[in-house]
């Protein structure tokens, strides 16, 4: 049952705004192929993005050999792991940069920029020579494209998310917005399965060498396709109303970070995906680092393993979105944060018996609230801003808190190595899923109410 609106809710828009004036909200007006087209082309730049991650990931191994002094392994690969976070260090500046064109200028512009940004900078990595032949530049030259994939990153997510909710009625905007979930795991899933198939394919010293290119280099044919896709759209149809209105001229940035109102609001909305963040980044980013380097599982059962928790995010993705049109998303919320703090150390358990049917049962468990949070937060987030300030508001906050997501590989290999357990990880994820909880049962529902308009 959906929840009544209350004043105190410290995630609430303010009273009194202007809804958007049809009753099934602004994308009630869009056809059916209008809407398939939005959902296709938001997806197909979210895909790049995260391919992206998912390959510098699982190559990270190959990366540090490549970038860093091969005398200390260790420092190689935090060193590698931590440039990996550093592009979330440049997202919410992105969040800021492309917020405040997607909201003065249009969505589809602003996609179309980023999703060029984006394949340019990754394509570029596969040409950067390595420690071997220029030495500490090498690396340099790694952290100047990870924060340019990172400030591209920070209006990709929030952009095609809110392209999606804005052409969709509003009953069914939680389905619609979960398809860029979909898009995630399964481009997550592409970029492990790639990097998985050069491993297998090459040797150590050809991977090391020149393989590892390969996967990045394939970013400006798929940007490429997601960008003519792109071109073809039309503006998000909230935009336009506002546009119409002319509500969208005034630079946002005064409304998002001049009043302390909307601090709190963007800290409260961003701790409502907290924990999505951090349990998909360790399941499907962290993950092949602790079963093959710690728990000493085979590469290929490891991968397997992580293979089966992803596709049953992406099946499930829908699914949740679905079910938060119809019952709401704070009950969602509310399973995914309750999920996490039930199911993940006996996950770990499972995990740490070495056996592969029991890891994939582990996976397959944590796959439950991992694909509720996945699929729902997006939605629950970017409902509680005007479309004024959506794309700014919604892009600060998801990019700030994102950061425990890009981290998580990183902290996690550091908790296991200062604490001698594998079972770190884990009371990390269930501390910040309770911090999840707490936060959620104060928010009021916002499902199958039109978007705000101003």
């Amino acid at each position: 049952m959906k929840t009544e609106q209350t004043s105190n809710d410290p995630g609430a828009p303010p009273a009194g705004v202007l809804a958007a004036p049809s009753e099934d909200g602004a994308g009630a007006h869009v056809s059916p192929s209008m809407l398939r087209r939005a959902v296709v082309a938001s997806c197909a730049g979210t895909f790049v993005e995260y391919y992206d991650f998912a390959v510098y990931a699982a190559l990270t191994p190959a990366l540090a050999s490549v970038f860093f002094s091969a005398s200390d392994r260790v420092t190689g690969l935090l060193s590698t792991l931590g440039i990996f976070a550093l592009a979330f260090v440049a997202r919410p500046l992105g969040g800021v940069v492309w917020g405040l064109f997607g909201d003065k200028i249009g969505r589809k512009t602003t996609l179309v920029a980023v999703i060029l940004l984006m394949s340019l900078s990754t394509a570029a990595i596969g040409l950067l020579p390595g420690y071997q032949t220029i030495g500490v530049l090498a690396p340099l030259l790694l952290v100047v494209l990870r924060l340019l994939q990172g400030l591209s990153a920070g209006g990709e997510l929030p952009g095609a998310t809110i392209f999606v909710a804005e052409s969709s009625p509003n009953h069914r905007r939680g389905y619609f917005v979960s398809w860029i979930g979909v898009s995630i795991t399964c481009a997550t899933l592409a970029g492990l399965l790639t990097a998985a198939l050069l491993a297998n394919v090459l040797s150590t010293e050809s991977l090391n060498s020149w393989g590892w290119r390969i996967p990045f280099l394939l970013a400006l044919p798929l940007g490429l396709v997601g960008l003519y896709i792109r071109l073809k759209l039309d503006e998000s149809p909230a935009f336009e109303l506002a546009r119409q209105a002319e509500a969208t001229f005034q630079s946002p940035l005064p409304e998002v970070l001049g009043k302390a109102s909307m601090y709190r609001r963007m800290a409260v909305t961003g701790l409502l995906g907290a924990g999505a963040f951090l349990g998909y980044y360790i399941m499907m980013i962290y993950m092949p680092t602790l079963l093959t380097s710690e728990l000493g599982f085979d590469s290929g059962d490891g991968l397997l393993a992580i293979c089966a928790g992803g596709a049953a995010i992406a099946v499930l993705g829908p699914l949740m979105g679905a079910l938060s049109d119809k019952y709401g998303r704070r009950p969602l919320l509310v399973f995914a944060a309750l999920g996490l703090i039930l199911f993940t150390y006996p996950s770990f358990l499972l995990l740490n018996t070495g056996n592969f049917f029991a890891a994939v049962s582990a996976l397959l468990l944590l796959a439950l609230p991992v694909s509720a949070g996945q699929a729902v937060y997006v939605t629950a987030a970017l409902e509680r801003f005007p479309t004024t300030i959506r794309y700014t508001a919604f892009g600060i906050s998801y990019n700030v808190f994102g950061l425990i997501g890009g981290t998580a590989a990183y902290v996690s290999t550091f908790l296991v190595a200062k604490t001698g357990t594998t079972h770190a990880p884990a009371f990390y994820l269930m501390a910040v899923a309770v911090v999840v909880l707490l936060t959620t049962l104060r928010v009021r529902e916002t499902a199958s109410r039109p978007l705000e308009s101003a």
